[in-house]
Order: C-alpha cells, then sequence, then structure tokens
C-alpha cells in the first residue's frame, strides 16, 4: 500500500521537477530574457552559499494557520519539533538551508525549485560541463505539455518558483499539490484543453489529457493543480498562508516531514518490523544468541527511524561545484541527537596528516565519550560474546577494556586509501589520545582476549585438525609457526617491534615469492593484478607516540607509521580545496579523489588503451561528503561534486 502511494506521489514530484528543468531551457534564444521580480528584502550569504538574488518576500505577519478537523489525523497530532531558524522574507537562512514553514500534520512533504529559468540554466549549465544532450528539454517540454494537456506552455511565469506538496496518502491516494505559476488568470485559462469545465466538483476549472483528468484553482497568479477534487478545499489555508508565498533560497528544496510519515504509517511500520524480525531468526531457525543480536539491530534502525522529525534536502549549484545538502531534525532524547551533540565545537583535527596519492579519506572528530555504553557498543560485544562464546566474565571484562580504550581517545581521527610508490594500495590511520602508553596497554589487552577466546574456539571446533606443529599459545608464537608451513608456498611472515624515540611500533611483514606461490601458477592473470597493486611485501603496522596512534597497511608501515606520528604534515591541495566547499564547522569530511585513484591503479592491464590519458590528470578538488551540528538538533551533510574532475574523468575514460 505505501509503495502504491508513494510511487504516484513519487510521478508528481518528478513531474514538477521535468517541468523546472526543461521549461525554460527550450525557450527560443532570441526570446527576450524575463524581468527580474521585484523584492525589498536580501538574502543573506555566507561561506559556501552562491550569492544570489533577492528573493521575492512572501506575506509576512499571519498567524500560523490554525488546521481544521480535515486538517488532523484521528490519532494523536505530532509533537513540534523546534526548526532551525529562516530568515523573514521566506528565503533559506544560512549556508543553503531550505525554508522551513509550519505544516498540518496530513501534509507529508513540501518544496519547490526556485524558478524554471534558474534551475533550467543551472542544469543546462552542469550538463554541458560532461556531455551535452541536444534536444533534450525540449523532449521534457512536451511531456509536460501533453501530461497536462496544454495547448501552449506561453502562460507559464518562468521566473518565479514552482512548489510541490503532498498530503496524507492514506486519506488521499493521489494526494499532490502542485503550485505552478502563471502569467495571469486569462493566459493560464486559454491555455487549457477544450474540453475544459469550469466551477467542476468544488473547483474552479476541470481539465485533463484525455486519459487523466485535474483539478485547478488560481490564487494569485497561481495555478494550484491537483488530482483529487477534495484536497484543494482541504489544504485551502496552508496553500494561501504558507505554500503560495513559499519561496526557496536554493535552486531546489523538498522538506520531509518524516515524523509526520512515521505517525500516519505506524501500523505499516510496526508491520514490517515484526515481519523483519520474523524473517531474520523470530521463528527460531537461527541460534536465540543471534537471533537476539540480529533483534536488537533491527531495533535500532526502527529506532533512528522514529527520531527524526523532518528531513530537508537541498540542490545547488555554484561555480564547478553542484551541492546536494541533506539536513535533519531529530526528536529530543534521541540517538541522533547524541550524535548531534558530539559533533559541536569539533574541527578535522587531523586532515593535515592525509598522505599524498589519497583517493578515499575518512576525517573527523566527534566526543567519542558519549558512545562508551551506546547501543552500537553494546551490540558489537554482544556479537564477539556470541561468536567467542565468552563467559560472562570475559564479557564484562571486554566490555570494561573497551570503555577504557575509548575514554583515552579524543575522538579526532583520520583515515585514508591511497598509493604509494609505483603500488596502488596502501591504507593509513591516525587518532588522537590523552595517553599513548596507556592506549597501547588497553588496547594489546583487548587483543589478547579476543585472542585466547578465539583460540579457545577453535580448538573447541576444529582441535584435532590442527597442525602440531602450530603453536597458539600466543600470536607471536602462532605466527612464527604458521609461517614455518607458508615458507613452503613461498610466502614469509615476520613480526618486528620497536621502540625509538618515543614511538613504539608492532609491524607484521608478508612477503611473497612469486615463482613459488600456488596463485601464480593456477591464476596468473588474478596474481599478477594483486602483484601490480601490492607487490612482493604487505606489512601490517601499528605504531603508537605520547599522544597520537598510528596504523599503516601496505609497504614500509615502520616509515609510515613515524612520518604520521611526527609533528606537522601538508595534506594534498585537492584536499584542502575540498575542506573549503563543505558544509559550516564540518565536523566530519568523506573525501574522494577518483583522480587519484585512476593514477594509483592505472598500471592495470584493464586500463592499458587510457593509461596516457590517465597520466596527464591532475586532481584539483575532489568530491566530498561534509556532516556538521546545525542548530539545535539539526545534523547537517553536504554532498559537494566538483563537475570539473567529473569531466576530467569522463574525458580521460573516453577511449576505454
Amino acid at each position: 500500500m505505501i509503495s502504491s502511494m508513494s510511487s504516484r506521489l513519487l510521478k508528481w514530484a518528478t513531474v514538477a521537477g521535468l517541468a523546472c528543468l526543461v521549461v525554460t531551457t527550450a525557450c527560443k534564444k532570441d526570446e527576450p530574457a524575463p524581468e527580474a521580480p521585484p523584492s525589498s528584502a536580501g538574502v543573506a550569504t555566507t561561506p559556501g552559499t552562491p550569492t544570489q538574488a533577492p528573493a521575492e518576500v512572501p506575506g509576512s505577519g499571519a498567524k500560523p494557520a490554525e488546521a481544521n478537523p480535515a486538517e488532523q489525523k484521528p490519532d494523536t497530532a505530532v509533537p513540534k519539533v523546534e526548526q532551525p531558524a529562516t530568515a523573514a522574507g521566506g528565503a533559506a537562512a544560512t549556508d543553503g538551508r531550505a525554508l522551513r514553514v509550519d505544516a498540518p500534520d496530513n501534509i507529508i512533504f513540501y518544496g519547490a525549485a526556485k524558478s524554471f529559468d534558474e534551475l533550467a540554466n543551472k542544469v543546462s549549465e552542469i550538463v554541458s560541463k560532461v556531455q551535452p544532450v541536444p534536444g533534450l528539454a525540449k523532449v521534457f517540454e512536451d511531456g509536460f505539455q501533453r501530461e497536462f494537456g496544454f495547448t501552449n506552455l506561453d502562460w507559464l511565469a518562468r521566473d518565479k518558483p514552482i512548489v510541490l506538496s503532498g498530503w496524507n496518502p492514506k486519506e488521499i491516494a493521489d494526494g499532490a499539490i502542485l503550485i505552478v505559476p502563471t502569467k495571469g488568470k486569462d493566459a493560464f485559462v486559454s491555455a487549457l484543453p477544450e474540453t475544459k469545465q469550469a466551477d467542476a466538483d468544488g473547483n474552479q476549472f476541470k481539465f485533463g489529457n484525455g486519459t487523466k483528468d485535474y483539478f485547478a484553482n488560481l490564487i494569485d497568479d497561481n495555478a494550484v493543480i491537483t488530482v483529487d477534487a477534495g484536497i484543494y478545499a482541504k489544504a485551502k489555508t496552508f496553500i494561501e498562508e504558507k505554500l503560495n508565498t513559499y519561496s526557496p533560497g536554493n535552486t531546489i528544496e523538498l522538506t520531509i516531514e518524516v515524523g509526520h510519515l512515521t505517525t500516519i504509517f505506524k501500523d505499516e511500520i510496526a508491520q514490517s518490523r515484526t515481519q523483519m524480525e520474523a524473517d531474520f531468526g523470530g521463528d527460531g531457525s537461527m541460534p536465540p544468541g543471534v537471533a537476539a543480536i540480529l533483534k536488537e539491530e533491527i531495533a535500532m534502525l526502527y529506532s533512528f527511524l522514529e527520531s527524526v522529525d523532518t528531513l530537508a534536502v537541498v540542490a545547488r549549484s555554484q561555480g564547478e561545484h553542484v551541492f546536494l545538502g541533506f539536513d535533519t531534525v531529530a526528536k529530543p532524547g534521541t540517538g541522533v541527537v547524541t550524535f548531534v551533540e558530539s559533533l559541536k565545537g569539533r574541527s578535522l583535527e587531523l586532515g593535515e596528516k592525509i598522505p599524498a596519492m589519497t583517493y578515499l579519506a575518512f576525517v573527523g572528530n566527534y566526543d567519542i565519550g558519549k558512545f562508551s555504553d551506546s547501543g552500537w557498543m553494546k551490540l558489537g560485544i554482544e556479537a564477539l560474546t556470541e561468536a567467542l562464546k565468552l563467559t560472562a566474565d570475559d564479557k564484562e571484562r571486554l566490555a570494561s577494556l573497551q570503555r577504557e580504550a575509548m575514554a583515552l581517545q579524543t575522538g579526532a581521527f583520520m583515515m585514508a586509501v591511497h598509493g604509494t610508490g609505483s603500488k596502488a594500495f596502501a591504507m593509513s590511520g591516525l587518532g588522537n589520545v590523552q595517553d599513548g602508553a596507556k592506549f597501547r596497554e588497553k588496547t594489546f589487552e583487548l587483543y589478547n582476549l579476543l585472542w585466547n577466546r578465539a583460540v579457545d574456539r577453535l580448538k573447541a571446533e576444529a582441535g584435532g585438525e590442527i597442525p602440531p606443529q602450530i603453536d597458539l599459545s600466543s600470536f607471536e608464537a602462532a605466527l612464527r609457526s604458521i609461517g614455518t608451513v607458508t615458507a613452503e608456498m613461498g610466502v614469509t611472515l615476520t613480526l618486528a617491534s620497536s621502540d625509538e624515540e618515543g614511538i613504539k611500533t608492532d609491524v607484521v611483514t608478508v612477503t611473497i615469492d612469486w615463482e613459488k606461490f600456488p596463485l601464480a601458477k593456477e591464476e596468473p592473470e588474478i596474481a599478477g593484478v594483486i602483484k601490480a597493486l601490492l607487490g612482493d611485501t604487505l606489512q601490517f603496522g601499528l605504531g603508537v607516540s605520547a599522544k597520537q596512534y598510528a596504523m599503516h597497511v601496505g609497504p614500509d608501515a615502520k616509515a609510515a607509521i613515524r612520518a604520521a606520528l611526527a609533528a606537522g604534515g601538508t595534506a594534498p591541495a585537492a584536499y584542502t580545496e575540498t575542506t573549503r566547499h563543505g558544509v559550516s564547522s564540518t565536523a566530519m569530511l568523506a573525501y574522494i579523489s577518483v583522480i587519484d585513484g585512476l593514477k594509483a591503479f592505472s598500471a592495470l592491464p584493464q586500463l592499458d588503451s587510457v593509461r596516457e590519458a590517465i597520466g596527464k590528470l591532475e586532481a584539483k578538488n575532489g568530491v566530498g561528503i561534509s556532516m556538521a551540528a546545525g542548530e539545535g538538533t539539526e545534523l547537517r551533510l553536504l554532498l559537494d561534486v566538483p563537475m570539473d574532475h567529473v569531466a576530467a574523468v569522463v574525458r580521460a575514460l573516453g577511449n576505454q
């Protein structure tokens, strides 16, 4: 039921979006540009927010509409959660936020495109950077006209917002509300099909495309188009006081009333949760411990859904960058709010430590102490307890060591996947701690506990099958004894520890003699790829200094760890440029450089035909996904896609 209702609303959203996308793109070049709408209030801009013309000021000063009985659900009304402030005049307050309005409980979403002209121009500009598609705009324009049966589109006011909203689909199946700006009532009416009817079913007009009927009502110079005949009367107050004057501050923005949806579909959500629990072990098909863990995971998933009040999605662009923002407002007292609070006042402390040739990185800083007893931590302990069959004492010791190790961390971290020298793969990590020696001590206590219990489990399951020469008394002993077996296959294992200049390191080295390695004979192509990516030697290293810990997977682990723990550092310029376009007060950032990834993997035979083109690429920026705490209980996430980066990759791979 939910999917069918959603598909209908999605169709309307798609139609509205396509209309915005193409209507003005198809304008004739000799047609004069529309005049800018009058304004009396400016839109404040902040770093990361495109400079835009002042938005048209909607009616202000009106009291929020009191919802009539038709606007109320039979269930208890959804408690209102304080939303981020928006500027007077209907413009987004700061940093690309969507305009928020007080919506009745039956409204499940609302939003708008800033204008036909702006959206069409932005999309045309963005698409042309990669691959122009001649005639695409005309195809969609014709589709929009055909969908509603309009005789022409001359009536459209191409410089004003187009607004879309959705009504409770359990009450009205086709609950979409589309508000389209016109050049006046006469112009709109003249474009309606000849079969139109005036004063039909409580609406000013009824019209259609021959197979489907629509209804239209005009407020000022806006045409309110619906499928359902009765929805206009139900939503009239909201339309007149909020939607009719809705003036977005972004190219596109859409606010989803998640709290309204979870209330409307609470029975269906409860049923889906029950069904999911039954599907994942609730029927007794799984061991009780595993079933309990899965049930807890499901509970956390639904708890997250129920903790969200609104989700605003914003699309905008500036220069070479396309931005897609997701601003979530959580209900007080929920896990999402705990996460939001953990990000406040934090910054990307360790970004400068990202290695050269990095093509994937995650940098962050959060109050880790808020999660020492979180559901996810408890779930991890339960999973290990089940997998290793821990005793109650072991379980408590595991939890205690985990809490102690977390308490020693500050929450600042960096993880990067990168090339190194001529090899495509290495992974480096770094974190800040309050006491490096104590952190190392607790970490190794934790590892030893898990190692010993894993060995106990292995002996219980396959004790008789373990070769007698394998010594499992400790990790070091196991590595040495296993190495005597793997040496016959061309694989040498060694462990080296050092304590030099205040830095302790432990490095496991895996060296492969490819002439002896069985895979080289059985699967030479696969072996060739592995050799090209990793070489003959792969190391796994851990290191600590007084205030930091580091890890490295790849060649020269000890040197990489010591370099990471040394003072100073300079991040790749492409990463630094990406941080400039993140959401304000970024506390977490995922960074992706497709260009650096291609360069790192260019030795693969699959890239022979484009290797030369890849070699000429230079990453000036990368894709960024930034996260920060917003106002109150707001969690902000921003996707930044630099189109010059995308276009360069597309051109380089054009011969592939």
